[in-house]
């Protein structure tokens, strides 16, 4: 019988699982005290921060090397075009699934979450799971919800840059962008997929029968207000060197681990914040080196500034992740709230785990090494014929999909 890339991966999962739980110990209970301590009070620090509406680059020192022919796009919120949202679930919505323009994506965030943060609107309308909307039954879409929207496989994008698989997108030596506007590029469309990442974790898990409280989607808000102003300095950023987003061409990859993980919020905090933003702690650092190597300043100093804020959106998938561990699923030791962790990742994104990690900074978003760190774990086989063939079926899989 042939498996398909799902039932593959569940094999291998299962396998590796076996190996874990005979073969390895569990982390210390000082480590597993410190980690959770971490991820509490960067998420409480985080949540007292004051509304952050710098979405120029005022706050970096100008540098003499700047271009004479530089154009800026500086993205400002025009406080007489804000729009007004009946509840955060429809803001959304409309940011993620009905809005292409990555300008209108940026300034309808930082509108919608400063009507949220100040109560002006709350998570759900009343009429906003009118009988009109379309949605399935648990029954016929294994969901543990009763019902709930059956959104759109796709975000609004703008028709530029053009999607394609991650091996075809230009690398850094081979692009036509010089460096730093290479990495600029490269960042803005992370920031842009992580916009719309915050905002469909908004919408999906807010149908009541996920019991999440208002604090999660705060959190998730504030994040989404957070890339929205990443993105912003990056565009600015780009067309001070003399370029545009939509230049070079792009992969889905974000985009395709936030639908996998569409139909439970444990694996949506694994996959987006604990793996995919995760990466950004890892990958920051190297490139600001890089940017610093090669003259430029004033983006090194864009990328440093992301790559600290990122530690923040960690910290709250830990957070949220742990808890909802806790408190709703009755899992409660580190080794299987490690196993639960695993068990999505490895489901959904299972090429993610790989090094190098920034083992300090996920340390301060509450993150233990063992959870993410397969070399911590000596039972680990990652050649093994069940991973391998996962790999296979993933790929396929997604050129599938991207050509669909």
């Amino acid at each position: 019988m042939k498996m398909n890339y799902s039932q593959v991966s569940r094999v291998s999962s299962r396998n590796r699982n076996r190996n874990r739980s005979r073969n390895s110990s569990s982390s210390s209970a000082g480590s597993s005290d410190r980690c959770d301590a971490n991820a509490r009070a960067v998420v409480e620090d985080y949540r007292r921060l004051p509304l952050d509406a710098r979405t120029g680059l005022d706050w970096v020192k100008s540098v003499k090397e700047r271009p004479k022919n530089q154009r800026v796009n500086k993205i400002e919120l025009d406080g007489e075009k804000e729009r007004s949202f009946k509840s955060l679930r429809v803001a959304a919505k409309t940011i993620v699934y009905e809005t292409n323009e990555v300008e209108e994506k940026i300034s309808m965030t930082h509108a919608a979450f400063r009507q949220f943060l100040n109560g002006e609107i709350d998570v759900c309308g009343e009429d906003d799971f009118a009988v009109g909307e379309e949605t399935r039954t648990a029954s016929s879409a294994s969901s543990a919800s009763a019902s709930f929207y059956v959104f759109p496989e796709r975000p609004a994008r703008p028709e530029t840059p053009k999607l394609v698989m991650p091996f075809s997108c230009p690398s850094p030596k081979n692009s036509p962008l010089p460096f730093s506007a290479h990495v600029l590029h490269t960042v803005a469309h992370i920031e842009l997929n992580a916009i719309d990442l915050a905002w469909d974790t908004v919408c999906r898990f807010s149908d009541p029968s996920h019991r999440l409280p208002r604090e999660f989607f705060l959190d998730f808000a504030r994040v989404a207000d957070d890339e929205s102003r990443h993105l912003s300095w990056c565009l600015q950023r780009l067309g001070e060197l003399g370029h545009s987003y939509g230049e070079i061409d792009a992969h889905d990859m974000l985009w395709l681990g936030c639908y996998d993980s569409r139909e439970n919020e444990l694996d949506r905090m694994a996959v987006v914040p604990m793996a995919q933003e995760a990466r950004g702690l890892d990958a920051g650092p190297r490139l600001r080196e890089k940017l610093v190597g090669r003259g430029d300043n004033r983006s090194a100093a864009i990328i440093e500034r992301i790559t600290n804020e990122e530690l923040n959106h960690v910290a709250v998938g830990v957070f949220w992740f742990r808890k909802i561990c806790i408190e709703r699923e009755n899992i409660v030791s580190e080794e299987q709230l490690k196993e639960r962790f695993l068990d999505a990742v490895e489901r959904l994104t299972p090429d993610i785990l790989r090094g190098p990690f920034a083992h300090d900074e996920r340390e301060k978003a509450g993150f233990q090494r063992n959870w993410y760190d397969k070399t911590a774990d000596s039972s680990s086989n990652s050649n093994s014929a069940e991973e391998l063939k996962a790999r296979l079926e993933l790929i396929v899989n997604m050129e599938e999909r991207m050509s669909s």
